[in-house]
């Protein structure tokens, strides 16, 4: 697949995905600065969950500031537009990717062949046999919808509409160019635009930069260290992270254990929503993301943000690694 630019397209306009994390905040730096082959930016758009911890707005902040005295692209804040991603949790739907147990039961069928089913429901002792056969409970993840809902779609949605000035529903006959900050150890992270009038490009694949190039970019800039972004309480973290949180940041932290609590509160609802509305699962029906689907489904109690599938007030934090090589996919940890 071709990371960089497409030289043969003329494009309408050209846009960073701001993150304010390391790579995007070198992306945007070096967007300025004309500096290994990034094209100027247009615009930068930060879409913003309402949860990002206090050092991503205040690097957000120093970016603006700086764009302003050395002519970088104008930064544009936009939102979901129904509430921060915590306060939608607590009276929609649960879009992170919450962890569960999952029960994982061997069968054999009828030629003899084994196959496996997975459940979603919390077997005690992690190990049991029912009815001749062995069950094995290990954590599970809930689809990940956070990322489209609050930081892809906000941010097309607003080139579209506001940059390009096309309403809503009308077909879009221009060509944009979306930059993404994605470094050389992320090159699992590239994925085409589901827009077909956007390219997503990689400028820092491009330019063989790593994370740690990207570092040292935005401390050149006088822009201090960079650290991820993400919002306080993804399950992503690592323990490391974890730990940090809590001993650097008791506030953020103490946020990540309201909404731990919560996510559970608001799955003891009657049913989970897809971000549409539309009910995709009850508390004891099938669940889309699990194969082997069953008449067992989610318990309420059973949803949690960290991996070892306890509350994390009670979490002792150990070394458990990050679940994203310190980035999240998509516009997230940029």
């Amino acid at each position: 697949m071709q990371t960089g630019i497409i030289a043969a397209v003329t494009y309408d306009l050209t846009y960073i995905s701001l993150g304010a994390g390391v790579q995007s905040s070198a992306l945007y730096i070096l967007a300025a600065q004309g500096k290994h082959g990034v094209p100027h930016a247009d615009v930068a758009v930060f879409a913003d969950t309402g949860d990002e911890p206090d050092y991503v707005y205040r690097q957000l902040e120093r970016l603006e500031e700086w764009g302003k005295k050395h002519g970088g692209a104008p930064i544009h804040r936009v939102e979901e537009g129904s509430g921060s991603l915590s306060e939608v949790m607590g009276v929609r739907w649960v879009p992170i990717p919450a962890f569960t147990r999952v029960s994982e039961e061997k069968f054999t069928d009828a030629v003899g062949d084994p196959y496996t089913v997975f459940t979603l429901e919390q077997q005690a002792p992690d190990e049991r046999t029912r009815g001749g056969r062995r069950r094995r409970d290990r954590e599970g993840m809930l689809r990940r919808q956070c990322t489209k809902e609050f930081k892809v779609v906000p941010i097309q949605r607003f080139i579209k509409e506001t940059v390009l000035g096309i309403p809503r529903g009308k077909p879009v006959k221009k060509r944009a160019r979306g930059m993404m900050g994605f470094s050389c150890e992320e090159v699992a992270r590239i994925k085409p635009s589901r827009e077909k009038w956007i390219d997503s490009v990689y400028p820092l694949m491009d330019a063989r930069l790593y994370r740690p190039h990207c570092i040292r970019i935005v401390e050149d800039a006088g822009l201090g260290t960079p650290r991820k972004s993400a919002c306080t309480f993804c399950p992503y973290h690592s323990d490391r992270y974890w730990a940090e949180m809590k001993r650097d940041d008791p506030k953020a932290f103490d946020h990540s254990v309201d909404v731990d609590e919560m996510i559970r509160s608001a799955a003891s609802r009657a049913q989970l929503y897809h971000s549409d509305g539309k009910a995709y699962a009850s508390l004891r029906g099938p669940h889309p993301t699990i194969p082997g689907r069953s008449k067992d489904g989610i318990e309420a109690d059973n949803i949690y943000v960290h991996r070892s599938c306890t509350p994390l007030k009670d979490v002792q934090f150990g070394d458990q690694p990050s679940l994203w090589g310190e980035e999240c996919e998509g516009h997230c940890g940029i």
